[in-house]
Formats: C-alpha cells, structure tokens, sequence
C-alpha cells in the first residue's frame, strides 16, 4: 500500500518538532540529515515493506516506525539519544528500529536486481563497474590478521558493489568478508565471475588485474590518456556510490553489533541508495560506449 510522500514529510516533521514542514535548503538539509532518504523514498520503501499486509509485522506498525528505522541506520547513535528524540523508551525504539531494518533489507530481493545491469544496454563488452568497500568493525580477540583493512589500518569487513555502467543503478552487493583474508579479486571470484555472460566483463581497478578475461583495468587496457581519464571517471562514479553508502554512519562508523546485524544494515543502506539513485538522485551520467568513450555529462 502506497503512502503520499507528504504523509511521511509532516511525520518526519513532527519528529523534527516542527508542526509545518518549512520550505527551503535548510529545511531539506536538516531532514536528509536526519532521515537520509527523500518523503519519496519513504513512500516507495512503505509500499514495498506493505506493513498492512506483511506477517512480520505487528499490526500496529506505523509510519513513524520506520522513520525511527532510518535515524537508526543515518546516525548509529547510543540509544538514549535516539529514545530522547522520538519519545519512547530504548526497548521501544529497539524493537521497532530493527523490526523495520530488517524488512527494509528484505527489500533487496525487489530493487537491487542482476539483470538490471542490461538497461539501456548497447551491446558493450563491460556492463558494470566493480569495486570493493571496507567497513570498520572492532578488533576481536583472539588476534587475526585476516581482519585487516589497509584502507583504514584497523580490522575491517570488505562489500562487493556493482553498478550498471550505463544508468549507475546498483545491481549486486555481496558480503561481508575479512578484509584482510579476502582482497577483491578473491572476492570477485567467489560469486560475481559465475554470474557474468561468457564474453561479459566488468570496469575495475587494478585490485582485478588478475582476471584479464573478465575484467578492465586501467593498467592492462588503458591505451591512451583519453582510455585513462575515462575509465578514472568510471571509479570516480564507484567511489561515490560508496560514498553515499558511508554517509549512513551505521556504515561508516564502528561496528557495535554483530557481524550479522551488519549484513542486515549494509543491505538495508543500499536498498535505500539504490532507490535514491533512480528516484531524483542518480549518480552523475557516463556514456559507456566501448567504441566511442565521451566524458561524462
């Protein structure tokens, strides 16, 4: 059941402690602070979870839950805080934060989709682009150097994240790994390469040199300056996916649940950009054409 993104404004508003949404950068900058997603996307995201009809859900499920959810996953503050700003006790706000992270992870399964790397395709070699992303977590005892990342030289757990080259929509998420035991080759091998047509390959760094036959990288396939500063604005658009993704401080902070409650947020993150992307805030436009690079719009 779909919700008018204006019933999502006024509740994010009445959260904020204000009776009428205030027009203006300043009033969308303290919601996207505060909610990380657009009354929009809160709309899409209630229609997919549909609480009126989902058994996993209490029947009294309502909006302001899953606005309790989103500050979870933006701010991963102490719950104290989160039971300041909603006016509920920790209990409360615990149970309903994960019941709908949990449901907005579901969500995966509808919106993050393999074959959507082959809208608007124009018969490319590459249609994605791949890289990996490292979240920190705490450095568990007994020691184990598998865990590290030397993205950030403390132990972390690494994400495989591809997107359609041609719309910049995210089509895979794979994860999590040690960071230090699975570089992103292994990675990329354990699933991804199965997963890809026999001719099919993917723009990468040099992180994926060792599969040639599958992969683009700068150092193999770059023949010229021009082939060089195209293939960086690819990665640039990677990085800022993976940008987006850390803005989520769930993600971009330190790890204080379990490994599997990450899994859950991570996919619950990038259910929430994948829909940023193709609902007003896509990524900014390259022209993939393997015959004819053109720098971005």
């Amino acid at each position: 059941m779909r919700v008018a993104p204006n019933v999502f404004a006024q509740v994010g508003n009445d959260i904020m402690g204000r009776a009428q949404e205030r027009p203006g950068m300043v009033s969308n900058r303290r919601w996207r602070s505060l909610f990380g997603a657009s009354p929009l996307v809160c709309s899409i995201l209630w229609g997919h979870i549909d609480p009126p009809n989902n058994r996993a859900l209490p029947p009294n499920a309502e909006i302001k839950h899953l606005m309790w959810a989103l500050i979870f996953l933006r701010d991963y503050n102490v719950e104290e805080n989160h039971s300041l700003l909603t006016g509920v006790d920790e209990k409360t706000h615990r149970k309903w934060q994960w019941l709908f992270v949990d449901e907005i992870a579901m969500v995966e399964y509808k919106v993050i989709l393999w074959e959507n790397r082959r809208v608007d395709d124009i018969l490319n070699d590459a249609l994605t682009s791949v890289d990996g992303t490292d979240c920190k977590v705490p450095n568990y005892k007994p020691f184990w150097k598998g865990w590290y990342s030397h993205k950030f030289n403390h132990s972390g757990v690494r994400w495989e994240v591809a997107i359609c080259l041609r719309t910049g929509e995210v089509v895979w998420i794979h994860g999590p790994f040690p960071c230090g035991r699975w570089p992103d080759i292994l990675v990329f091998r354990h699933a991804l390469i199965s997963h890809m047509d026999v001719d099919e390959k993917a723009e990468a760094d040099d992180g994926y040199i060792g599969e040639p036959t599958k992969t683009l990288t700068p150092k193999i396939n770059s023949q010229n300056q021009s082939d060089a500063q195209y293939r960086q604005y690819t990665r640039n658009r990677q990085e800022t996916i993976n940008k987006r993704f850390k803005d989520w401080k769930c993600l971009g902070k330190m790890l204080r649940h379990s490994l599997q409650k990450h899994s859950t947020m991570f996919r619950a993150v990038a259910v929430i950009c994948q829909l940023s992307v193709t609902n007003g805030e896509p990524l900014f436009q390259i022209d993939y054409d393997q015959d004819n690079f053109s720098l971005p719009i």
